[in-house]
């Protein structure tokens, strides 16, 4: 939880005043308050006299739980969300629908942001090498081949890096990005998948493609992710 000096920060932003002063005001406490307040860290004391403030967009989370001003921002935003939805039944759905997606897609990326990193490299040399980021130009052409089939895996990891090795790498992707790549950066994949992929793993990334795609490409070189199609 946030001290009150980062507290009576984020009122600020959210009041869009500029000084103490501005704060007493608002919060109807002689100007000397606010000082003894961060003083004594008296959370108690300014949560009271903030509840009595006439303003619907305080969010208690974004006063004493946001470090920085993203965080702030998107308590501010959930907070009008809710306001919102809690008046108008088809939009609490709406609401519920779209913080669930989000969750699953934050969830989803965090999973599989660390495989991406393991391809890419933690190293110097890996990193510069280049080796990783053609194992990552291979998995991103083949994901989205594998898009655009209707395929019913039965053993899911061994189905899986069957389809791998059967991938054909576009001809004309070769000749577009940074590095040249081939079929050694599809048998290093290859060898990649068979190691760090399990059967869970290999269903998650089926059903993920579109994410794991976007996430990939993002996660390329400048030259590579400009003209990655």
């Amino acid at each position: 939880m946030n001290d009150v000096s980062t507290a009576i920060l984020n009122l600020k932003e959210i009041l869009n005043v500029k000084n103490d002063s501005d704060i007493a005001d608002k919060l109807g406490v002689a100007r000397n308050s606010i000082s003894g307040m961060k003083k004594r860290n008296s959370i108690g004391a300014f949560f009271e006299k903030t509840v009595e403030i006439e303003n619907q967009n305080i969010s208690f989370d974004a006063l004493f739980l946001a470090k920085k001003a993203e965080e702030l921002n998107c308590y501010i935003l959930s907070k009008q969300a809710i306001t919102l939805a809690s008046t108008k039944n088809d939009k609490l759905k709406e609401l519920e629908t779209f913080l669930q997606n989000f969750v699953e897609r934050e969830s989803t990326l965090a999973a599989f942001s660390p495989l991406i990193q393991s391809i890419k490299g933690k190293n110097f040399l890996e990193y510069w090498s280049g080796k990783g980021e053609r194992m990552l130009i291979v998995l991103y052409y083949f994901l989205k081949n594998l898009e655009q089939q209707d395929i019913d895996f039965k053993n899911v990891k061994d189905d899986f890096i069957k389809s791998l090795e059967q991938f054909n790498i576009p001809i004309k992707s070769k000749v577009r990005h940074l590095f040249a790549f081939g079929e050694n950066d599809k048998k290093n994949l290859i060898d990649w998948a068979k190691s760090n992929l399990d059967e869970v793993a290999c269903f998650e990334i089926i059903n993920a493609i579109p994410l794991l795609t976007a996430s990939i490409k993002e996660n390329l070189n400048l030259p590579n992710k400009l003209v990655i199609d």
